[in-house]
């Protein structure tokens, strides 16, 4: 579907790529129905620049941007990218940054550096990753699935379908009923 300014949100990925993390995910014993770009779990917050650190990966987001990521750039580079391409001032923002430990113990020093260029800027720490948090934004937002045309999951019309099968013949023999007790009284009446 398009955006609300006509631009279409695009993802791609190798056939034998998709094709590899289905099988392990059929090996876990996993039913895949969507498959996303781990960039579309970046939140994206109003009015502040998104950051999320993963080792020495960087995703980010611009409020109302497509995201990015970046490895082994800093956030200071990040910075003067998004001066350099956006109108506004990006340096003279809010940033909000999630890291997991990793990312926030070899950029602690960075992270300082920031607190000099932005107005405001909040670190949140996530113990257990950033997956957490992109699937929650994912869940809010679902972004471009990549499982479509043959990689579509098959309906399975069947396995819904089971338990109204008793309530679907119970409705059947009640339409067979009155349809025979209507033959009937036509009968009657005709031979009157």
């Amino acid at each position: 579907p398009r955006d609300s300014d006509g631009t279409v949100s695009v993802a791609i990925v190798e056939r034998d790529r998709i094709d590899g993390w289905l099988a392990d995910c059929d090996k876990a014993g996993l039913r895949v129905n969507s498959v996303y770009a781990d960039t579309e779990g970046v939140p994206d917050t109003p009015g502040n620049l998104t950051i999320v650190l993963e080792g020495n990966r960087l995703y980010a987001r611009a409020p109302g941007r497509p995201p990015f990521v970046f490895e082994s750039l800093s956030l200071l580079d990040v910075l003067e990218i998004l001066k350099s391409v956006e109108d506004d001032d990006a340096g003279n923002r809010h940033v909000v940054i999630y890291a997991d430990e990793a990312g926030f113990a070899g950029r602690e020093t960075e992270i300082e550096s920031v607190r000099e260029h932005a107005l405001s800027v909040d670190v949140q720490l996530l113990p257990e990753g950033p997956l957490p948090r992109f699937g929650a934004t994912l869940i809010a937002r679902p972004g471009s699935n990549l499982l479509q045309g043959s990689y579509a999951p098959k309906s399975n019309w069947n396995v819904l379908i089971r338990p109204w099968r008793a309530a679907a013949v119970l409705l059947l023999s009640l339409a067979l009923i009155a349809t025979l007790a209507e033959g009937v009284r036509y009968f009657v009446l005709s031979q009157q």
